[in-house]
């Protein structure tokens, strides 16, 4: 699901390998595979199953057949079952592993479920942190917040890599008339763009505050994505007055980049990003960004003049950077977004990525050998 499911395809397309998931069945019935080609393990449909992901021996025969076979496992993500699955693996047949936390081991992650988080790492996640062969963050800033949980020098960034295309000028041109007609905004104003769930995590109500108190004159905010803990009819309910807040059902594939294409500008107010896919392809697309503190990925754009790196969480820095972004110029916007778009195409490439995972790979085999 979300970013976490396009990571691991994107695991699987760089080292060429098989992908495992152990995942709830009537989701998969409902939603499809996010990895095309994994081999899914259906969890236990009984509490065990919906609280730790557990799946029976009867279940787990072709996973059990390809872990036969491998020389190293990537495990992604924490707290669940399958990490036990995998530890039992990597000690039969005596092979490295990596961990790949997904944000897992920031500190906004404790701050829920602790009953569960805090003894399970105690008791299991200590111990498969510090036996991993290297634990890959996807930025610095990520791997800083998670320095607390790691007891030796085996954490790797990697950044994760933009593979979306960036459309022609000519069909931007298009898309920015026809995203404008379809809002109801007028050819000049200006389209700030939020994408993601409807999470009270990823602050939507708090990000459509700081835009109505920031009163701009030719912006307009444009929030699409699923439900989370949010709806987003309760979302439009509290928005109602203000025109220039739209909102619209989750945008994919082409539909994503013509919107992307239109806009102005990106905006993220997260307390938690450990990378952020949708802040990534933006810059990919040459747009401004705005983000939070909580975007890990603002750890490694101090320098590159992209948009606005919001110092903490308050309403003050959010307003400020709302009110300078309707403010400036157009030739400011376009500087900051090719300065974005640089980066992203020199740091986030696929092949970069690629070649990375692939080193890594080598240094661990060989130090296996």
């Amino acid at each position: 699901m979300g970013g976490m499911g396009k990571t691991v395809e994107l695991f699987g397309l760089a080292l060429k390998t098989d992908v495992v998931s152990f995942t709830d069945g009537p989701m998969l019935d409902q939603e499809g595979s996010a990895v095309e080609g994994a081999e899914h393990i259906r969890i236990d449909p009984g509490w065990l199953g919906r609280f730790y992901s557990w799946a029976p021996a009867s279940a787990r025969l072709k996973a059990d057949s390809l872990a036969e076979h491998a020389n190293l496992i990537a495990c992604h993500t924490m707290f669940r079952y399958h990490v036990h699955w995998a530890r039992t693996w990597v000690r039969k047949k005596q092979i490295p592993y990596w961990v790949v936390p997904h944000g897992c081991l920031d500190p906004y992650v404790f701050s829920y479920r602790a009953w569960q988080k805090k003894p399970w790492m105690r008791l299991i996640g200590r111990r498969h942190l510090r036996e991993a062969a290297a634990v890959i963050f996807a930025s610095r800033r990520e791997m800083e917040k998670a320095a607390p949980h790691l007891s030796r020098d085996n954490g790797r960034v990697i950044h994760w890599p933009v593979t979306d295309r960036v459309l022609p000028p000519q069909v931007r041109t298009e898309a920015r008339a026809n995203w404008r007609k379809e809002l109801g905004a007028n050819d000049a104003d200006r389209l700030l763009v939020f994408l993601g769930r409807m999470h009270s995590m990823k602050r939507p109500v708090e990000t459509m505050k700081c835009f109505s108190e920031a009163s701009t004159t030719r912006s307009h905010l444009v929030i699409a994505g699923p439900d989370g803990d949010h709806s987003r009819s309760d979302l439009e309910a509290l928005a109602r007055g203000n025109p220039k807040i739209h909102f619209l059902e989750p945008v994919w594939g082409d539909r994503k980049a013509t919107l992307l294409a239109a806009a102005d500008g990106y905006i993220s107010l997260s307390h938690r990003e450990n990378f952020g896919f949708s802040g990534a392809e933006s810059l990919k697309v040459g747009l401004p960004v705005i983000l939070s503190p909580g975007n890990d990925l603002a750890g490694e754009l101090g320098s590159v003049g992209c948009g606005w790196l919001l110092p903490d969480l308050s309403d003050r820095a959010a307003i400020a950077a709302i009110r300078a972004f309707d403010r400036a110029s157009d030739d400011d916007l376009a500087t900051m977004g090719a300065s974005g778009r640089a980066w992203a195409e020199r740091e986030l490439s696929f092949e970069k990525f690629a070649s990375s995972l692939r080193s890594l790979a080598e240094e661990t085999l060989s130090a296996k050998r």
